[in-house]
């Protein structure tokens, strides 16, 4: 059996942060100035600002409820048939953004 690895949640947020800063550095530019022109900093600056967002819900949440996992912790705030729902709109983009990375 694997043994488990478990982060703490500063580590949590500086990984999800620098990767944020660092995608949005380096991959989004070309999409965003495609659309954007001049404007594109402020896109690339919102999407950073929601990613953090994103990084300080998730680190709350794990504060909140420390043992559970992320599907677990879905589950028990949304109820058993809403969070299954709220599961599936939760893992495909996460499903999405590890094909990437890995495809990369």
């Amino acid at each position: 059996m694997l043994n488990e690895i478990n982060i703490s949640a500063v580590q949590f947020r500086k990984l999800a942060t620098l990767y944020s800063i660092g995608s949005t550095i380096i991959v989004v530019p070309a999409a965003i100035t495609a659309d954007a022109h001049q404007d594109a900093w402020i896109a690339a600056l919102f999407g950073v600002a929601s990613g953090i967002g994103l990084v300080l819900l998730f680190t709350s949440l794990g504060k909140m409820f420390p043992t559970l996992k992320l599907m677990e912790m879905n589950e028990k705030i949304s109820g058993k048939i809403f969070g299954k729902i709220v599961l599936l709109f939760l893992c495909y983009p996460i499903y999405l953004s590890a094909v990437k990375f890995f495809t990369m």
